[in-house]
Protein backbone atom coordinates (compact mmCIF):
# COMPACT_ATOMS: atom_id res chain seq x y z
CA UNK A 1 0.00 0.00 0.00
CA UNK A 2 1.07 3.49 -0.82
CA UNK A 3 -2.51 2.24 1.11
CA UNK A 4 2.75 13.69 20.94
CA UNK A 5 2.13 18.53 20.23
CA UNK A 6 3.17 18.23 23.84
CA UNK A 7 0.98 16.28 26.21
CA UNK A 8 0.06 19.53 27.95
CA UNK A 9 -3.55 20.68 28.04
CA UNK A 10 -4.76 21.81 24.62
CA UNK A 11 -7.05 24.84 24.25
CA UNK A 12 -10.58 24.07 23.13
CA UNK A 13 -12.73 26.73 21.49
CA UNK A 14 -16.04 25.63 23.02
CA UNK A 15 -17.14 24.73 26.54
CA UNK A 16 -19.34 21.99 25.07
CA UNK A 17 -16.27 19.86 24.37
CA UNK A 18 -14.24 20.81 27.43
CA UNK A 19 -15.84 17.85 29.22
CA UNK A 20 -13.53 15.38 27.42
CA UNK A 21 -9.90 14.66 28.28
CA UNK A 22 -7.78 17.44 26.81
CA UNK A 23 -4.25 16.14 27.45
CA UNK A 24 -2.75 15.26 24.07
CA UNK A 25 -5.90 16.13 22.10
CA UNK A 26 -4.82 17.16 18.58
CA UNK A 27 -8.09 17.03 16.64
CA UNK A 28 -11.63 17.45 17.93
CA UNK A 29 -14.85 17.59 15.90
CA UNK A 30 -18.10 17.93 17.85
CA UNK A 31 -21.16 17.97 15.61
CA UNK A 32 -23.29 18.97 18.61
CA UNK A 33 -21.35 22.22 18.88
CA UNK A 34 -22.03 25.21 16.59
CA UNK A 35 -18.37 26.19 17.01
CA UNK A 36 -17.44 22.96 15.22
CA UNK A 37 -20.42 22.46 12.91
CA UNK A 38 -23.97 23.67 12.36
CA UNK A 39 -26.64 23.45 9.68
CA UNK A 40 -25.27 26.66 8.14
CA UNK A 41 -21.64 25.53 8.10
CA UNK A 42 -21.68 24.15 4.56
CA UNK A 43 -18.89 21.66 3.89
CA UNK A 44 -16.39 22.87 6.51
CA UNK A 45 -16.02 21.25 9.93
CA UNK A 46 -14.00 23.26 12.44
CA UNK A 47 -11.43 21.51 14.60
CA UNK A 48 -12.02 22.78 18.14
CA UNK A 49 -8.30 22.58 18.95
CA UNK A 50 -7.40 24.43 15.77
CA UNK A 51 -5.11 21.91 14.07
CA UNK A 52 -7.03 20.33 11.20
CA UNK A 53 -10.45 21.40 9.95
CA UNK A 54 -12.46 18.85 7.99
CA UNK A 55 -14.23 18.94 4.65
CA UNK A 56 -17.40 16.99 3.90
CA UNK A 57 -17.86 15.45 0.46
CA UNK A 58 -21.13 15.00 -1.46
CA UNK A 59 -23.23 16.82 1.12
CA UNK A 60 -23.95 14.53 4.07
CA UNK A 61 -27.02 15.69 5.96
CA UNK A 62 -26.92 17.43 9.32
CA UNK A 63 -29.50 16.89 12.05
CA UNK A 64 -29.99 18.43 15.46
CA UNK A 65 -33.16 16.79 16.82
CA UNK A 66 -35.64 19.18 18.44
CA UNK A 67 -35.11 19.32 22.19
CA UNK A 68 -31.87 17.33 22.05
CA UNK A 69 -28.20 18.26 22.25
CA UNK A 70 -26.70 15.52 20.05
CA UNK A 71 -26.33 16.93 16.57
CA UNK A 72 -24.82 14.62 13.96
CA UNK A 73 -23.77 14.21 10.36
CA UNK A 74 -25.64 11.52 8.42
CA UNK A 75 -23.62 9.63 5.79
CA UNK A 76 -25.55 7.74 3.11
CA UNK A 77 -23.33 4.68 2.60
CA UNK A 78 -22.98 5.48 -1.11
CA UNK A 79 -20.61 8.40 -1.68
CA UNK A 80 -20.62 10.74 1.32
CA UNK A 81 -17.62 11.12 3.61
CA UNK A 82 -15.42 13.60 5.50
CA UNK A 83 -11.67 14.18 5.26
CA UNK A 84 -9.35 16.13 7.57
CA UNK A 85 -7.52 18.87 5.68
CA UNK A 86 -4.29 19.68 7.54
CA UNK A 87 -1.37 17.35 8.18
CA UNK A 88 -1.35 16.10 11.79
CA UNK A 89 2.19 14.66 11.67
CA UNK A 90 3.75 17.78 13.26
CA UNK A 91 1.33 17.45 16.20
CA UNK A 92 2.54 13.98 17.17
CA UNK A 93 4.93 13.52 20.09
CA UNK A 94 7.66 13.35 19.05
CA UNK A 95 6.63 15.25 15.91
CA UNK A 96 6.30 13.23 12.71
CA UNK A 97 7.97 10.03 13.91
CA UNK A 98 5.74 8.88 16.77
CA UNK A 99 3.51 5.85 16.25
CA UNK A 100 1.55 6.50 19.48
CA UNK A 101 -2.07 7.51 18.81
CA UNK A 102 -5.67 7.31 20.05
CA UNK A 103 -8.67 7.67 17.73
CA UNK A 104 -12.34 7.73 18.81
CA UNK A 105 -15.76 8.50 17.35
CA UNK A 106 -19.34 8.70 18.50
CA UNK A 107 -21.07 6.55 15.88
CA UNK A 108 -24.59 5.29 15.18
CA UNK A 109 -24.24 2.52 12.62
CA UNK A 110 -27.07 1.40 10.39
CA UNK A 111 -25.01 -0.98 8.23
CA UNK A 112 -21.47 -2.24 7.67
CA UNK A 113 -18.66 -0.08 6.33
CA UNK A 114 -15.53 1.94 7.08
CA UNK A 115 -15.92 4.31 10.01
CA UNK A 116 -12.35 5.69 10.22
CA UNK A 117 -9.50 5.37 7.75
CA UNK A 118 -5.95 6.68 7.97
CA UNK A 119 -4.63 8.60 4.96
CA UNK A 120 -1.29 9.97 3.84
CA UNK A 121 -3.02 12.71 1.85
CA UNK A 122 -6.45 14.34 1.54
CA UNK A 123 -7.59 12.04 -1.27
CA UNK A 124 -9.16 8.69 -0.36
CA UNK A 125 -8.14 5.40 -1.95
CA UNK A 126 -4.87 6.61 -3.41
CA UNK A 127 -1.25 6.48 -2.25
CA UNK A 128 -1.23 5.68 1.53
CA UNK A 129 -4.56 4.58 3.03
CA UNK A 130 -5.86 1.94 5.42
CA UNK A 131 -9.12 1.27 7.25
CA UNK A 132 -8.66 1.39 11.02
CA UNK A 133 -12.20 1.17 12.46
CA UNK A 134 -14.74 -0.74 10.40
CA UNK A 135 -17.99 -2.61 10.86
CA UNK A 136 -17.72 -5.99 9.11
CA UNK A 137 -20.61 -8.46 9.01
CA UNK A 138 -22.13 -6.86 12.09
CA UNK A 139 -18.92 -6.67 14.16
CA UNK A 140 -16.62 -3.70 14.74
CA UNK A 141 -12.99 -4.40 13.85
CA UNK A 142 -9.83 -2.46 14.68
CA UNK A 143 -6.42 -2.31 13.03
CA UNK A 144 -3.37 -0.19 12.28
CA UNK A 145 -1.15 -0.59 9.23
CA UNK A 146 0.12 -3.14 8.32
CA UNK A 147 -1.85 -5.72 10.17
CA UNK A 148 -4.26 -7.14 7.65
CA UNK A 149 -7.72 -7.97 8.90
CA UNK A 150 -7.08 -6.59 12.38
CA UNK A 151 -9.09 -7.98 15.29
CA UNK A 152 -12.79 -8.14 16.08
CA UNK A 153 -14.36 -6.39 19.04
CA UNK A 154 -15.20 -8.70 21.93
CA UNK A 155 -18.17 -6.43 22.72
CA UNK A 156 -21.24 -6.77 20.52
CA UNK A 157 -22.59 -3.67 18.79
CA UNK A 158 -26.07 -3.35 17.32
CA UNK A 159 -27.33 -1.12 14.55
CA UNK A 160 -29.34 1.99 15.38
CA UNK A 161 -27.61 2.59 18.72
CA UNK A 162 -25.02 5.24 19.65
CA UNK A 163 -21.56 4.00 20.68
CA UNK A 164 -18.27 5.63 21.65
CA UNK A 165 -15.86 3.54 19.55
CA UNK A 166 -12.13 3.79 19.16
CA UNK A 167 -8.65 2.53 19.88
CA UNK A 168 -5.36 3.40 21.52
CA UNK A 169 -1.90 2.40 20.32
CA UNK A 170 0.95 2.80 22.82
CA UNK A 171 3.84 1.90 20.54
CA UNK A 172 3.34 -1.86 20.76
CA UNK A 173 -0.23 -2.71 21.79
CA UNK A 174 -3.45 -1.84 19.99
CA UNK A 175 -6.49 -1.78 22.29
CA UNK A 176 -10.04 -1.36 21.04
CA UNK A 177 -12.81 0.20 23.10
CA UNK A 178 -16.59 0.25 23.03
CA UNK A 179 -18.40 2.64 25.39
CA UNK A 180 -15.43 3.00 27.70
CA UNK A 181 -14.71 -0.72 28.06
CA UNK A 182 -11.82 -2.62 26.52
CA UNK A 183 -12.98 -4.68 23.54
CA UNK A 184 -9.71 -6.57 23.09
CA UNK A 185 -6.04 -5.88 22.49
CA UNK A 186 -3.27 -7.24 20.28
CA UNK A 187 0.47 -6.60 20.05
CA UNK A 188 1.13 -4.98 16.67
CA UNK A 189 3.98 -3.14 14.98
CA UNK A 190 2.48 -0.01 13.47
CA UNK A 191 3.79 1.77 10.40
CA UNK A 192 2.66 5.31 9.67
CA UNK A 193 2.60 7.35 6.46
CA UNK A 194 5.75 9.11 7.67
CA UNK A 195 7.56 5.77 8.02
CA UNK A 196 7.30 5.24 4.27
CA UNK A 197 8.11 8.75 3.17
CA UNK A 198 4.68 10.40 3.09
CA UNK A 199 4.58 13.91 4.49
CA UNK A 200 0.98 13.75 5.66
CA UNK A 201 -1.27 12.25 8.32
CA UNK A 202 -4.98 12.68 7.62
CA UNK A 203 -8.20 10.83 8.41
CA UNK A 204 -11.25 9.88 6.41
CA UNK A 205 -14.61 9.28 8.07
CA UNK A 206 -17.26 7.03 6.49
CA UNK A 207 -15.33 6.73 3.19
CA UNK A 208 -14.76 3.52 1.28
CA UNK A 209 -11.29 1.97 1.41
CA UNK A 210 -9.80 -0.76 -0.74
CA UNK A 211 -7.29 -1.51 2.03
CA UNK A 212 -9.92 -2.67 4.46
CA UNK A 213 -10.78 -5.10 7.26
CA UNK A 214 -13.27 -7.17 5.30
CA UNK A 215 -15.98 -4.82 4.07
CA UNK A 216 -14.47 -1.61 2.73
CA UNK A 217 -17.66 0.20 1.72
CA UNK A 218 -18.86 3.70 2.50
CA UNK A 219 -20.53 3.67 5.91
CA UNK A 220 -24.23 4.31 6.30
CA UNK A 221 -23.98 5.92 9.71
CA UNK A 222 -24.37 8.95 11.89
CA UNK A 223 -21.28 10.55 13.41
CA UNK A 224 -21.51 12.80 16.45
CA UNK A 225 -17.85 13.43 17.30
CA UNK A 226 -14.27 12.62 16.29
CA UNK A 227 -11.33 12.76 18.72
CA UNK A 228 -7.62 12.19 17.99
CA UNK A 229 -4.91 12.17 20.67
CA UNK A 230 -1.13 12.03 20.30
CA UNK A 231 -0.98 9.83 23.39
CA UNK A 232 -2.34 6.40 24.22
CA UNK A 233 -4.99 7.65 26.61
CA UNK A 234 -5.65 5.36 29.56
CA UNK A 235 -8.67 3.12 30.08
CA UNK A 236 -9.72 5.52 32.84
CA UNK A 237 -9.56 8.44 30.40
CA UNK A 238 -11.50 6.57 27.72
CA UNK A 239 -14.23 5.82 30.26
CA UNK A 240 -14.19 9.45 31.39
CA UNK A 241 -14.80 10.63 27.81
CA UNK A 242 -17.66 8.17 27.40
CA UNK A 243 -19.31 9.17 30.67
CA UNK A 244 -18.84 12.88 29.95
CA UNK A 245 -20.81 12.75 26.70
CA UNK A 246 -23.08 9.71 26.89
CA UNK A 247 -26.12 11.70 28.01
CA UNK A 248 -26.02 13.63 24.70
CA UNK A 249 -26.62 10.39 22.87
CA UNK A 250 -29.10 8.76 25.23
CA UNK A 251 -26.67 6.02 26.25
Amino acid sequence: MLGRISSSTCPIKSSKSSDIVREGLICCYEFSTPGSYSSSAGSTVTDLVGNSDGLTKNSPGYTLPVGQTAGYLQFNGTNQYLVTQTNLNPKLSPANTSTVISVFVWAYMTDNGVIVSELGQTTINTSWHDSQIERVAGTVKFSVWSNGAGFASSIATSTDVWYYIGFTYDGSTLTGYINGSSAGSVVYSRSTPYNVGSTGLYYGLANNDSTNLGDGTYANCRLGAFHVYNTAISTTQVLSNFNAQRSRYGV
